[in-house]
């Protein structure tokens, strides 16, 4: 008896990453299999906005997430700019900025080297579902996550 895991983009294969880190040897063993439909993919703020609004939410809760989202940073850039201060405002925003851009790499890095080096000794199987046209999920970013796993699987059966 053994189990198959069905990923769904980036939530599930989230989910799926702190499992494997909980896993001990045992459970990975029960793994059979594993699909990915559609993930994983980059995890960022553009992303997360485009997967909400794809759901199609209702529209007065699209319009408040459009609102909150353009209206914040244009607000603080509006005041930066009208501060007598406004070079020390400016740098701190470009530091502000470069923090989240790094932590954001560090954390898909992160994220896909989990993915890439995860060693489930039975899993007999893993399904890459996928699209070139798919715009939360780009092809090449899954397409490395396959080849890590092609590797660490020393090119088993997929």
């Amino acid at each position: 008896v053994g189990v198959v895991f069905h990923l769904f983009p980036n939530n599930g294969t989230l989910l799926w990453t702190e499992l494997l880190r909980m896993m001990d040897a045992g459970v990975r063993e029960a793994v059979r299999g594993v699909v990915y439909d559609s993930c994983p993919g980059y995890l960022s703020l553009r992303l997360a906005y485009k997967a909400f609004a794809a759901g199609n939410p209702p529209l007065p809760i699209l319009t408040l997430v459009r609102l909150v989202v353009c209206s914040v940073p244009a607000t603080m850039m509006w005041a930066m700019l009208k501060s007598k201060r406004r070079l020390w405002w400016i740098g701190i925003a470009l530091v502000i900025g470069c923090f989240l851009q790094y932590s954001q790499s560090r954390n898909n890095n992160k994220y896909h080297f989990a993915l890439c080096n995860a060693h489930l000794p039975q899993c007999k199987a893993e399904l890459f579902l996928y699209s070139e046209n798919d715009v939360l999920c780009r092809s090449n970013v899954i397409d490395e996550i396959f080849g890590g796993r092609l590797a660490a699987t020393s090119g088993g059966v997929h």
